[in-house]
This record gives C-alpha cells, sequence and structure tokens, in this order.
C-alpha cells in the first residue's frame, strides 16, 4: 500500500515519506505533525477530521496517508517501525553481512 501512495503522489505521500520526516523530526510528535501539516493555528491545534484536512494533490509532503493520533501515538509509532515501511530507508543504509558458515 505505501508504494502506491508513494508512486502515485510522485514521492510526496506515504508511510515511507512520513517516517523519513518523523525521523527528521528526532521521533518528536509535536515538529512532526506540525511538520505535515496535521496542526493549525498559533497553538497548534489538530486539524478536525475531515473537513480541516488537505484532500488535495499539493499539500504538505507527508500530509497523506492520515492515521489517527487523537488517542495517541501507537497505531502510528507501529506503523513506522514496522519492517514494511522501516525497511525502506534501514535496509538501504545497513552494510550487507557476511554469514557464517560455521559457528566456531
Amino acid at each position: 500500500m505505501d508504494k502506491l501512495w508513494v508512486a502515485y503522489s510522485k514521492g510526496n505521500y506515504g508511510y515511507s515519506v512520513q517516517r523519513k520526516i518523523w525521523l527528521q523530526c528526532k521521533k518528536e510528535w509535536g515538529p512532526f505533525f506540525k511538520k505535515i501539516d496535521w496542526t493549525t493555528g498559533e497553538n497548534n491545534s489538530y486539524r478536525k477530521w475531515p473537513e480541516d484536512f488537505q484532500w488535495r494533490s499539493d499539500a504538505a509532503k507527508g500530509h497523506l496517508p492520515l492515521t489517527n493520533a487523537l488517542r495517541g501515538t501507537q497505531l502510528i509509532t507501529a506503523v513506522f517501525e514496522h519492517p514494511a515501511i522501516a525497511g525502506t530507508d534501514e535496509a538501504k543504509a545497513a552494510p550487507k553481512q557476511k554469514k557464517k558458515l560455521f559457528n566456531f
């Protein structure tokens, strides 16, 4: 599903895109929500669903897909840490290790 978001948004949306932004924000939710435009106003109030969210192709990078974080960030954390999403950038960055044939 993430690959479809990334492909059809020309790299602007998807869970892997959001994860990269989350990592750039040092896994801090406040700056992350602000960066992807899930908050609004001087007090950084959460946008109201669905009317306040941007349903356009010119929304902020990472704005979509929407994931409910009103009751906490456990779900979105689990998505970002899932191998299907986390593996997209960590697999590229990790050095390849040789497999040992024997354990001596």
